[in-house]
Formats: C-alpha cells, structure tokens, sequence
C-alpha cells in the first residue's frame, strides 16, 4: 500500500514496493505535495549516503524491526535492618 503524500511523512522509514524484502530502509526528508513526490535518504553497503526522489504512489511504511534487547537482571531490593 502507497503512503500517502504529506508533510507528516518527514522522518518516517519508507521501502520501495517493487523490491519488496531487498528495498533498503529510507529515511524521508522531504515531500513535495504539489508533485507527490517523496526524497529519500538511505545508507548503502557501502555506507555511502544516497539521495533520491520517488513518486509517493511507489512507496511503503517500513515495517518496524523487533528490537532485541537483553534482559539484564535487575539486584535485588536490599533489606532493611
């Protein structure tokens, strides 16, 4: 499903929907309602920074990653004398 074209998309994570699961994750930093164009940013594997334009119709919501977190144990309440 397209996102849709507006200026609360600024800072979102979008994927291109014709690469489905090998669309990098972009980062919007601009929209241009007028247009409906979206410009993204992504890093590459080579962590170049690169800068695009596309059509909002070509674009999705990132899906959110699970965040792995370690459960660190918390001590144990100290006892009172």
């Amino acid at each position: 499903m397209a996102v849709v074209c507006s200026s609360g998309l600024v800072g979102k994570a979008v994927t291109l929907i014709a690469l489905e699961k090998k669309s990098p994750i972009m980062i919007v930093t601009n929209v241009a309602e007028e247009t409906k164009t979206v410009e993204v940013t992504w890093l590459d594997n080579n962590n170049s920074v690169n800068t695009a334009a596309f059509p909002s119709k070509a674009l999705d919501k990132a899906e959110a990653q699970p965040k792995q977190t370690t459960a660190a144990k918390k001590p144990a309440p100290k006892k009172k004398k």
